[in-house]
Parts: C-alpha cells; sequence; structure tokens
C-alpha cells in the first residue's frame, strides 16, 4: 500500500516530534542530574535545584504541557487570522459563518479544521470537491504559533526579561507562572501579542493586494488604546524619565500624555514610511488606515515614542536591505518583486526583533 507524500510528512513530524518529546522528558533531566554534582549551586537556590529525577520529570512534563498548549493556542489564533486576511477586505462577517472550501463553497468539517494538522490530513485539498487548498493557511498558523511560543520563552517564562524599566521577576519558570501568577506580566504577554497578530495580519491583507478597512482599522486601534488607560500597567516606558515627575503632581495626567505621545509619535513616523514607500505598478498609493501610519500609531501607543523611533527607523532598513537582496534576483522585474512586500511587513520584522532586545536597547539609548 503506498502511503500519500502529506501523511509521509505526517509521520515524520510526529516521529521527530516525539522524539523531542521523550529527549525532553528524560533525556534533559538526566543531564541535568548528572551535571548538578559538577556545579553546586549557592545555597540560595539550592532548594530549587536539587530535586529528584521524579521531581524533575514532573517539572519537565509541565514545562512541556504548557509550551504545546502556547503553541496550539498560537495555531488556533493563526487559524482565525486566516479568517480575517480573507473576509475583511471582501466585507463578509468574521464570526458568523463557518470556515468553507474556496473553491466549491462546502462547509469544513470540525475534524478537518484543526490548525497545521487538519491540511496536512487532508493532503492539501477539500475531502469533498479535492480542489487544492492553499498552503498559505498552514503557514501562517505555524508563524503565528511560532510567535506565541517566542512570547512564552521570552517573555513570560523569563519573568519579563526583556521589559525594560519593569524588574524582572526573581523567580521564573512554568511553576511561578502557575502558582505564583504575576497579572501584570501575563496582561503584557498577552497585550502585545495582540500587537503581533494585528500587524501581521494587515501585512497579509496588503500583500494580497487588498486594503483594510478604515473602520475595522480604527476598531484596532481603539481596541489597542483602551486597554492602556484601563491597565496603566501595560505602559511600560514613561514620556521622560527626568520631565514625566515635572510634568503634573497627577499620575493619571501623566500616563495620558505618555500614551497620547507614542500615539502622536507613531503617526509621525508611519507617515515618514507611507511618504517614501515606493508606489506599487499600477496602484495608488495605499490610503487606509491599514498602512504604516496605523501600524505605527498602534506600536506606539502600546510600546512607547522611544520605541516606535526605533523601530521605524529599523523598518526602514530592513526593507533597504531586502530590496538589495531582491533586485539581484533572477527574477525579470526585481523592483516590481520589491514592491510587492508591503511596508507594514517590515514594520512587522522591526517590531519583532525589537520586542526581543527592548531591555538593552533602551538601557543603552534612554537612560
Amino acid at each position: 500500500m503506498t502511503i500519500p507524500s502529506s501523511r509521509k510528512w505526517l509521520l515524520r513530524a510526529t516521529a521527530a516530534a516525539a522524539a523531542m518529546c521523550a529527549f525532553y522528558l528524560v533525556g534533559l533531566p538526566a543531564i541535568e542530574l548528572l551535571l548538578q554534582r559538577f556545579r553546586p549551586a549557592p545555597p540560595s537556590i539550592r532548594v530549587l535545584q536539587d530535586l529528584t529525577f521524579t521531581e524533575q520529570l514532573r517539572l519537565h512534563a509541565a514545562e512541556l504541557f504548557v509550551a504545546l498548549w502556547t503553541f496550539s493556542f498560537g495555531a488556533m489564533i493563526g487559524s482565525f487570522l486566516n479568517v480575517v486576511v480573507y473576509r475583511l477586505p471582501r466585507g463578509e462577517s468574521i464570526v458568523l459563518r463557518g470556515s468553507r472550501c474556496p473553491r466549491c463553497g462546502a462547509p469544513i468539517a470540525s475534524r478537518d479544521n484543526l490548525p497545521i494538522v487538519g491540511w496536512l490530513l487532508l493532503g492539501g485539498r477539500c475531502r469533498i470537491c479535492r480542489g487544492a487548498i492553499s498552503p498559505r493557511y498552514p503557514i501562517v498558523e505555524f508563524l503565528t504559533a511560532s510567535l506565541f511560543l517566542t512570547l512564552y520563552f521570552v517573555q513570560l517564562r523569563s519573568g519579563g526579561a526583556n521589559l525594560p524599566v519593569r524588574s524582572p521577576n526573581h523567580y521564573t519558570g512554568v511553576v511561578w507562572i502557575i502558582f505564583y501568577t504575576r497579572w501584570d506580566l501575563v496582561g503584557l504577554t498577552a497585550y502585545h501579542a495582540y500587537l503581533f497578530c494585528t500587524l501581521l495580519a494587515w501585512s497579509l491583507i496588503e500583500g494580497d493586494g487588498q486594503r483594510v478597512p478604515r473602520g475595522a482599522a480604527g476598531v484596532s486601534l481603539l481596541l489597542g488604546l483602551i486597554p492602556l488607560l484601563i491597565w496603566p500597567s501595560l505602559v511600560l516606558v514613561p514620556f521622560s524619565e527626568s520631565g514625566a515627575a515635572n510634568l503634573s503632581p497627577d499620575t493619571w495626567r501623566v500616563h495620558l500624555v505618555t500614551v497620547l505621545a507614542g500615539g502622536a509619535a507613531g503617526a509621525f513616523f508611519g507617515w515618514l514610511l507611507t511618504l517614501f514607500a515606493p508606489q506599487r505598478p499600477g496602484r495608488a498609493r495605499p490610503s487606509t488606515g491599514a498602512t504604516p501610519t496605523a501600524g505605527s500609531m498602534l506600536i506606539g501607543l502600546g510600546l512607547g515614542w522611544q520605541a516606535i523611533a526605533l523601530i521605524a527607523a529599523a523598518a526602514a532598513v530592513i526593507r533597504g536591505v531586502a530590496v538589495a537582496l531582491l533586485t539581484r534576483s533572477p527574477d525579470p522585474h526585481p523592483n516590481q518583486l520589491a514592491q510587492r512586500v508591503p511596508a507594514t511587513a517590515y514594520l512587522f520584522l522591526a517590531v519583532f526583533a525589537h520586542h526581543l532586545f527592548w531591555r538593552p536597547l533602551y538601557q543603552l539609548l534612554f537612560t
């Protein structure tokens, strides 16, 4: 019996994942147990490191479960982003209509609608009409899942080690996340995930040559602003470390000025990115909210004017490097190839890279 190529890839991926899980659960605790004899821990943390093999096994199992749950949750968000990217420019509902085959319109069964896995099991084809389903769907789901997993390790599990101003948690790891939850860090991680997902969705829509409706962009900005006004702890970087205290004795007014200054800076740098972005062949320059202006405003609101200044500069550099590389490609029209990549995509790459090194960049340039 011949196994379809899609099933072969699924079997290989499952075997590789099982092997990695086995090593993580059994092999890694065994290695750590051996290494503890050669690197004695200080008395203050020896209680956490002197664990038996069984205790380490349980700890690694908990960490693996949380990491897999985070990846799966991110894949589900990626599946929703696929719906948003396809339906939003067409004015279709993103919640009142179930998933359907893009060719024959047949409803997709729940068993076939699993992120990433469903596409692999179907071999990239509709179960009813056997029409091809674009591989972009699982790619976006995997990309979003990887984004969530990166945020989990870099920000949540590390105790906020990448965040400026805020002191990192003294204890890190999954145990402290579950049993001694720091809700401000959870809120920051959720808010930053919202920023990244919004920028990713806008990038995909503009990459398809579509435009995000002004109303949808405005709602996204509003959803990014309201949490900042309700929970001031989501704003990490003050408007000015030296001048914020003299601005007003009312801390709420200082917080409001910080948020508005970030949004204004975002609008300015986004306008610059839009102004110098090349015009696509046969298309007018984008004028809707789903342009670098709205994306920069969203970043400025949530991360501050200091962050958006660096991110806008990084986005310009990334675009310059990408254009230089694309012009060397064998494509007969390299400039058109470079122009097909929307400016919002460069902004997304820049903000994600900045987020990984936010603390050292802020300490180096602004303190």
